[in-house]
């Protein structure tokens, strides 16, 4: 159905797998952004909670990459204080510390290192399944220790997912650091 002003809404009746074939098949099952294929996900522009219909004109198809700079850019640096949250301690090593405090999380939208790992862990916790190869991202080096405070809430979930993915609290947020350095550095080297 289009409306008056030429916006085509999913008819009342309409399956949402339709719409989402619909969709998918509008961006050639490709990245709105980078036209990479791997960890595509559908994505509305404006999103439901906000008053975003699902209409073609306010879906677009993201690769994890590009989803993730996406998220980056709309993420606000707000810090976890108070009893709601909790520390967390890692260890990473002196050449993944230097690249966090010497530009990765500056030159991506972020105040701190801080700041990057309670993104990181916030995507993982909303969506598990895409990141399920994040173990394969490792960083083995035990030179340098981080401390973060973050929702307890979200450290409860992070936990018990990482766990359920056969690795630690630590191994998983190195390994979302490392896959994120990669994943940036690579569309980053796209763009140039």
């Amino acid at each position: 159905m289009v409306t008056d002003d030429g916006v085509e809404l999913v008819e009342a009746g309409a399956r949402e797998e339709t719409w989402v074939t619909q969709v998918w098949e509008q961006h050639r099952n490709r990245c709105s952004n980078c036209g990479g294929t791997d960890r595509m996900k559908l994505v509305l522009v404006v999103p439901e909670d906000v008053g975003g219909q699902k209409i073609a004109s306010n879906a677009t198809i993201l690769c994890r990459p590009c989803d993730v700079a996406r998220s980056t850019q709309a993420k606000a640096d707000e810090p976890a204080s108070g009893k709601d949250a909790r520390p967390i301690n890692f260890w990473v090593s002196q050449k993944l510390y230097g690249t966090l405090q010497n530009g990765l999380s500056k030159r991506y939208g972020f105040k701190s290192v801080a700041a990057l790992v309670r993104f990181l862990m916030s995507q993982y916790v909303a969506d598990a399944p895409r990141f399920d190869d994040v173990l394969q991202f490792q960083d083995h080096g035990n030179d340098v220790k981080v401390n973060v405070w973050v929702p307890r809430d979200v450290y409860a979930e992070f936990k018990q997912l990482a766990d359920k993915n056969g690795g630690t609290v630590t191994d998983t947020i190195r390994g979302l650091i490392r896959m994120y350095e990669a994943e940036a550095e690579r569309v980053m080297g796209s763009k140039s």
